[in-house]
């Protein structure tokens, strides 16, 4: 069974963790500093574990204790690199969904040796998607185009019933 280590229970948490949750091979532990964060993102699932710590400061006691093949680091992004850089001496695959700054940059050479990837910059920015779809509408009508549908799916993973995704 692997095990997944959540650092933060904020809004992008629970629907993360949920997803985790489905799958029956996977166990997920969550760490927040608010209890009541915990419970909404587990919701009592039978795989899922609550531990009410300060992930930033914790950080590496929490790895060592919980042992994860995989961390996600949902806190915020002060913390993508002082994690980042735990993972990369505990040798723990991260997954963080905010932007590469110059102190996570300094660390792509360190993990690459280390055989330990770090996968950030996933997702949008909030609204992203509406101000580009607004300028792709804009621009078909000033060259005198008509829209007649738009649809957008952005921001979030298919479900499997959904991927019709050919590779």
């Amino acid at each position: 069974m692997s095990h997944v280590l959540v650092f933060g229970a904020g809004r992008v948490a629970r629907p993360c963790v949920q997803y985790l949750l489905k799958d029956p091979s996977t166990r997920v532990t969550v760490a927040d500093l608010d209890a009541s964060n915990l419970s909404r993102v587990l919701e009592n699932h039978p795989r899922g574990r609550g531990i009410v710590a300060d992930a930033g400061k914790e950080a590496m006691d929490l790895i060592r204790e919980t042992n994860p093949d995989l961390v996600i680091n949902l806190l915020p992004a002060a913390f993508m690199a002082p994690v980042a850089k735990l993972c990369v001496g505990m040798k723990k695959p991260m997954v963080n969904p905010s932007y590469i700054k110059d102190d996570m940059k300094s660390l792509d050479g360190p993990a690459k040796e280390a055989g330990v990837p770090l996968l950030c910059e996933l997702g949008l920015d909030p609204g992203i998607d509406h101000m580009s779809a607004a300028r792709t509408v804009r621009r078909i009508r000033t060259k005198g185009g008509l829209v007649e549908s738009f649809r957008s799916v952005c921001g979030a993973l298919p479900s499997a019933e959904a991927n019709t995704n050919p590779w």
